[in-house]
């Protein structure tokens, strides 16, 4: 989830080109549809989505309350201990600062989907 359209586009097909299987949402009710009916491993979001209507850490709590809970990847360009702590302390797994390289997400992304097996 991103409110960065082209972010979400090179971020998409990245993912893609691992073989990987990725529905985005840019929008808040595109996140809860996709949320409430698919189970998904990883979830990668921004901390930042004021634009849709959604605050990206009620996102990662929403998350967090999923049975089975997947794992959550938070992008963000805010990069105080307050925000990090923010978002970990509401259910992130990992916590990237923008920008990152396409390649330390990608890594993320493995080791995240590793602890899942």
């Amino acid at each position: 989830m991103d409110d960065d359209e082209e972010l979400l586009n090179v971020i998409s097909e990245y993912l893609l080109s691992l073989g990987l299987e990725v529905h985005r949402a840019s929008e808040r009710e595109e996140a809860e549809a996709l949320l409430n009916n698919i189970k998904y491993s990883l979830v990668i979001t921004d901390l930042s989505l004021t634009s849709v209507g959604i605050e990206g850490l009620d996102l990662l709590k929403r998350i967090s309350s999923l049975v089975p809970r997947p794992k959550s990847i938070v992008l963000s360009g805010h990069t105080s201990a307050a925000h990090r702590f923010a978002a970990m302390a509401s259910g992130a797994s990992v916590f990237i600062e923008k920008p990152c390289s396409i390649t330390q997400l990608g890594d993320h992304v493995r080791a995240c989907l590793e602890m899942e097996q």
